[in-house]
């Protein structure tokens, strides 16, 4: 796998290789110019995510981009990843499709809530109301877990602009995210599962508890939740 990317090793190194595959991967979907503007002190965005260098990563298989310059991540992304380096590839979910103009503004907030000095991990979680259920019932825009020494603190991330009906389109996530944290298979099984996924210890049930970020929205007061730009 590595002899095909040895051009792009070119005053660079593997890890920064890894990282920037893993940072694509990490976001599902981003374009060129938003890797231009990601990361700025980081050696790998510098070294390793030109266009020269992206282009080089598509033709070998690693990255797919679109017509509108969409890149996304690719089954051989993760071959190379969970066997040369020491990502958790377990948690990253590729993408499906090209990715429209909602999917790159989360990907916006995804590359700052990475820039965050104690960030740990972004997944991307669903929800089913019942066991057994086909259909999801709540989907997050991301799951953000932040590691402070031992300390793990989850917060699900809604990134929100106004749109018709707005308070009730926030009144019927919070309703559904109060029934989640009510419900004591979320720590059973869902965290249970995940935590054994992302590779951290689990925590008694009594220690359990998440928030929810909203980003880009204005403040209803809600316990619990945080309202915020970034």
């Amino acid at each position: 796998m590595k002899e095909e990317l040895k051009d792009i090793k070119k005053g660079a190194t593997w890890q920064n290789i890894y990282e920037t595959l893993w940072h694509i991967a990490t976001v599902r979907y981003c374009t060129q110019e938003q890797l231009k503007t990601a990361f700025p002190k980081n050696v790998w965005r510098r070294k390793c995510a030109t266009p020269k260098k992206i282009k080089i990563m598509v033709e070998a298989g690693y990255l797919k981009q679109s017509e509108t310059d969409v890149i996304t991540a690719t089954h051989k992304t993760i071959n190379l990843l969970k066997t040369y380096s020491d990502y958790n590839t377990d948690i990253i979910k590729l993408g499906k499709g090209e990715g429209g103009k909602d999917t790159l503004f989360n990907t916006e907030i995804f590359f700052q809530l990475m820039e965050l000095p104690n960030f740990f991990a972004i997944f991307y979680p669903e929800f089913y109301e019942h066991p057994g259920d086909q259909h999801v019932w709540l989907v997050p825009d991301a799951c953000l877990l932040l590691k402070d020494s031992d300390q793990i603190k989850m917060q699900f991330i809604e990134i929100e602009r106004p749109k018709p009906d707005w308070e009730k389109h926030l009144w019927g996530k919070k309703l559904k995210y109060e029934k989640i944290a009510q419900d004591i298979n979320t720590w059973n099984e869902w965290w249970r599962y995940w935590s054994k996924v992302l590779k951290i210890n689990l925590c008694p049930i009594e220690d359990f508890g998440f928030s929810i970020w909203c980003v880009g929205s204005d403040s209803f007061g809600w316990p619990g939740w945080k309202f915020s730009n970034l």
